[in-house]
């Protein structure tokens, strides 16, 4: 029996019935034999016969099957470490802190401005005014990096403030 595939636009499957390859299929050869498969015979299909014979339409793509999704692993982060130390530059009356470069990714830098021979600072912030009564001393710059594993201080060098 010959049976081809018949695409049916209405319900999105394709249904298996007699078509063109089976008609061509009978057509007999120059000698006088069938074309075909030896002893095939051609018939029509009842509808009753199409009943439950559908193919999935291939332009029509299976749902996906949702899958979980794997639970985030806790990731260890170390404090950071001072990799560069900070350094100060100068450009005219105003010095100004380098953070420096930081292992581990700081999420916040703070800066405070020292004056050698001083516990207590002078300033916070990245840049610092030089005052009247900060010209002629040496002046340091302390950066301390935090980040959710803790905090670290690093200190630039001293240089003298003019």
């Amino acid at each position: 029996m010959c049976v081809d595939f018949v695409p049916n636009l209405s319900s999105g499957h394709d249904a298996l019935a007699e078509g063109n390859a089976c008609a061509a299929a009978s057509v007999t050869e120059p000698r006088g034999r069938p074309r075909g498969r030896p002893g095939s015979e051609h018939r029509q299909l009842e509808p009753a016969e199409l009943r439950g014979v559908v193919a999935p339409n291939p332009a029509i793509a299976p749902t996906p099957v949702p899958t979980a999704t794997p639970s985030p692993t806790a990731t260890t982060v170390a404090a950071p470490v001072a990799v560069r130390a900070p350094w100060i530059t100068r450009k005219a009356h105003v010095l100004t802190c380098h953070a420096g470069t930081w292992s581990s990714k700081p999420t916040s830098l703070g800066y405070q401005w020292y004056v050698k021979g001083h516990s207590r600072s002078v300033a916070s912030g990245r840049r610092l005014t030089v005052r009247r009564s900060l010209r002629g001393r040496m002046v340091a710059c302390r950066v301390t990096a935090r980040n959710a594993a803790g905090r670290k201080t690093a200190s630039s060098r001293a240089i003298r403030a003019r």
